[in-house]
């Protein structure tokens, strides 16, 4: 349920703590978090902290999704989807040139994650990532360059 439209405050703080913990959570326990959150909605609550309009929600959950990203067996399945989805992505970029620029900054906050977390991920997700990236960059220069301290390294 989106907070906003349901006419409900809430505390982002309180968010951006229990996101944290999950990912803590996640991050001991390994592969027994599964258990644990296979009959939960986390996974439509991590969607809609994905969207939210708070950097920190969002930097939150997509650590949270990293973290569960490596340690669910049953989101490995997903990766080809997410790596042909990214490279979909890319491709349209070069193909609509500035039309993507409306959702250019929701789809590098999704790159940018994997791109800085690549450790243990999917060659090809990475590669694409990347390359949907510099595709992002070319057709929507000013939008990119403006967050590119968070996934360039010297």
């Amino acid at each position: 349920v989106d907070p906003v439209s349901a006419g409900v405050q809430y505390d982002k703080e309180f968010m951006v703590c229990s996101l944290d913990l999950l990912s803590g959570l996640a991050e001991g326990l390994g592969s027994g978090i599964e258990s644990l959150v296979s009959q939960s909605n986390l996974r439509d609550l991590l969607l809609q902290c994905c969207m939210n309009d708070a950097p920190d929600v969002r930097q939150s959950a997509f650590a949270l999704l990293g973290d569960l990203a490596r340690n669910t067996p049953k989101l490995k399945e997903t990766v080809s989807v997410a790596n042909n989805a990214c490279w979909a992505i890319g491709e349209l970029a070069i193909k609509v040139n500035q039309e993507i620029s409306p959702i250019a900054m929701t789809v590098i906050s999704c790159l940018v994650p994997i791109l800085q977390h690549a450790e243990g991920l999917n060659k090809s997700l990475i590669e694409n990532s990347a390359i949907t990236l510099g595709r992002l960059a070319w057709v929507c220069p000013e939008l990119v360059s403006q967050h590119m301290e968070h996934f360039m390294q010297s």
